[in-house]
């Protein structure tokens, strides 16, 4: 679990508990709180729910004061300016609008908030140039006094928003690139929200149907700008959000001897590349790194004859969604290879693993079985077992305690990962340890270990019980890019296998061909305080993959700080993936698949075209 470290201020709470029963008292005395429909209503409870949780982590008691009251009395003045020129006016009897003090206060709150997490998680925290911002603004100064709003002409409105522009440049100058972006589309969003409830409630009334296009895409961002701005200069606070500085806690201690605890003799990692002989590649791998001695050790230590030797062999193909697009699951060519030089030594007691996946929750006839079938596993000579409709209880270390596993992992006496080289659009990378999560028996995946648990300490904690023996990576074709995880439509054709003892060694390795520092990937910071930091010593070649696209800074944070809630990735998985037609699309609503309709040209940038039931392309099948 991720964090925050940023100070808690709960006296701010007080005020804004004060500030709350003020404004319903106002609305109450002018007459507009029975005029609040349900829809308004709503609103007004995520904005103070927002406007809360902006208070107590991300502001001073100083600057919430001084931005509470900026907003509310520029508010007040808005309002004067609006209403003088016609733009819109107020329903009550009496013209009075007291309340909008309370209602900009609170609105600037939630504006502060969502401003702050989007420079922190949506937007580059590189991006300050001082020109773009200068340009930006008068831009919309342009548009908001010329643009056809038809008040121009106005000196009252001329005047006010003339002294918005000239503000919102001065704090162009003060503040990075990214604070105006974000403050600007905050404050329109908020604006486009409350301007229309607010009218559908018949609290106010404007000119035409709506609010004007000008007000929410303009008027709010330059007031927006103001309030931010004006009150970080009254405070003398930074005209910048504040940094979110996360910490993850350390979860594992280090055991130096556990099987996978890295040392010296166990961090060899062969590279085998640039042959189009995949067999050969991987027959080189198990040759140099000395695999079926490490094999035969294993199985004289057991106890077992060979044919009593139980190998459990986790490939991952559980997140296939086309056999169009074969850079989402390791080659079953490579893995019945590899089975078949097994049998040969003499081993065929030989299990393909892998537990069902969050694909399960949209599409039918995702079970092990199924897929492993369709993607070309012919069971000629070992087992497909599907570890979720085997799982049994099992205690493991915290933090995953009570949880279920496989009979056939848990029993094993010899196991291997053999990952596809991909991307990972919150991992930053899935390699062979990554490929254990796989592993894991639940089939909601996104519950289970997004939502309930954080997805990285499960890992490990299943490799603390059950050490996986060796580690391959099929980097033949691999899936690179900001979606290489569900999808590459230009798989990279890297013609790499790599393969060694230790996992961490091997991942450390695969994760510097794709160009990266390892440890930017939380399933190797916890893999390291659990195992130890790998040296590897490389037999090959070591030149990152060229070309090769890793996932963005920007996209990771984003992803990062949503992936845990359930309903943010649920979402995403229903109105984004696509599947081959032998796996049919769970039933779904209208207004769903209206909105997945319209989500198609974005989803068919990501993802090739679908094969029909019968294997042949059917673009219609989404």
């Amino acid at each position: 679990m991720v964090v925050i470290t940023t100070r808690l201020r709960p006296f701010n709470l007080i005020l804004c508990a004060i500030a709350a029963a003020l404004a319903a008292a106002v609305l109450t005395v002018e007459g507009y709180l029975a005029r609040v429909d349900v829809w308004f209503a709503l609103f007004g409870v995520v904005v103070l729910a927002g406007a809360a949780i902006a208070s107590l982590r991300f502001l001073s008691t100083r600057r919430w004061l001084a931005l509470f009251c900026t907003a509310g009395a520029f508010g007040l003045v808005t309002q004067r300016v609006g209403v003088g020129v016609g733009a819109w006016h107020y329903t009550n009897h009496a013209g009075t609008y007291g309340f909008v003090f309370f209602a900009f206060g609170f609105g600037s709150l939630f504006i502060y908030g969502v401003a702050s997490l989007l420079t922190n998680f949506f937007l580059p925290r590189r991006l300050h140039h001082p020109p773009v911002s200068v340009a930006l603004v008068i831009l919309l100064g342009a548009l908001v006094l010329f643009a056809g709003t038809g008040y121009g002409a106005n000196r009252a409105f001329a005047l006010y928003y003339a002294a918005l522009i000239a503000f919102a440049l001065l704090f162009s100058a003060l503040a990075r690139t990214q604070t105006i972006v974000a403050v600007a589309l905050a404050s329109a969003g908020f604006g486009l929200l409350a301007e229309s409830l607010g009218a559908h409630s018949h609290l106010w009334q404007f000119e035409g149907h709506g609010p004007p296009l000008w007000l929410i895409a303009i008027s709010w961002p330059f007031e927006g700008i103001l309030h931010f701005g004006l009150s970080s200069l009254l405070v003398r606070e930074s005209p910048d959000p504040p940094r979110l500085y996360t910490r993850e806690p350390h979860q594992f201690a280090l055991r130096p001897t556990h099987p996978m605890a890295v040392t010296a003799a166990n961090c060899k990692v062969v590279v085998r590349r640039g042959s189009d002989d995949k067999r050969g590649l991987l027959d080189d791998v198990l040759a140099a790194t000395g695999f079926f001695a490490l094999l035969e050790r294993k199985q004289a230590a057991s106890g077992r004859s060979r044919a009593d030797f139980r190998i459990a062999l986790k490939p991952n193909f559980m997140f296939m969604y086309s056999k169009a697009d074969h850079s989402t699951f390791t080659d079953p060519e490579l893995v019945e290879h590899l089975i078949d030089r097994l049998v040969q030594r003499g081993f065929p007691n030989v299990a393909i693993v892998e537990a069902q996946s969050c694909y399960g929750n949209e599409f039918a006839k995702r079970e092990v079985a199924h897929v492993a079938a369709y993607v070309g596993y012919g069971a000629k000579n070992y087992r497909v077992v599907d570890l979720t409709l085997e799982k049994v209880p099992h205690t493991f270390p915290p933090p995953l305690g009570a949880h279920a596993v496989g009979p056939t992992w848990r029993d094993a006496d010899f196991r291997i990962s053999f990952a596809k080289n991909k991307t990972h659009t919150w991992a930053v990378y899935t390699l062979t340890i990554k490929n254990i999560y796989g592993a894991l028996a639940e089939q909601d995946k996104l519950l289970e270990y997004h939502n309930r648990r954080e997805i990285y300490p499960p890992t490990i904690c299943m490799l603390l019980d059950f050490p996986v023996d060796f580690g391959l990576v099929d980097a033949f074709y691999s899936a690179d890019g900001p979606f290489g995880i569900f999808a590459d439509r230009e798989p990279n054709y890297t013609q790499t296998i790599l393969g060694g003892e230790n996992l961490l060694a091997v991942d450390w390795v695969g994760a510097t061909l794709m160009g990266l520092d390892p440890l930017k990937s939380r399933y190797m910071q916890l893999a390291v305080q659990a195992f130890g930091t790998p040296a590897p010593q490389v037999d090959g070649d070591l030149v990152p993959y060229a070309p090769w696209v890793n996932v963005p800074d920007a996209l990771l944070d984003a992803v990062d700080a949503g992936e845990e809630m359930y309903g943010f990735t649920s979402l995403v998985f229903h109105l984004m993936n696509r599947m081959d037609g032998v796996f049919p699309r769970k039933p779904h609503s209208l207004p769903w698949r209206l909105t997945r309709l319209l989500l198609e040209p974005l989803r068919a940038r990501i993802f090739v075209d679908p094969l029909g039931a019968d294997g042949k392309k059917d673009p219609t099948l989404k």
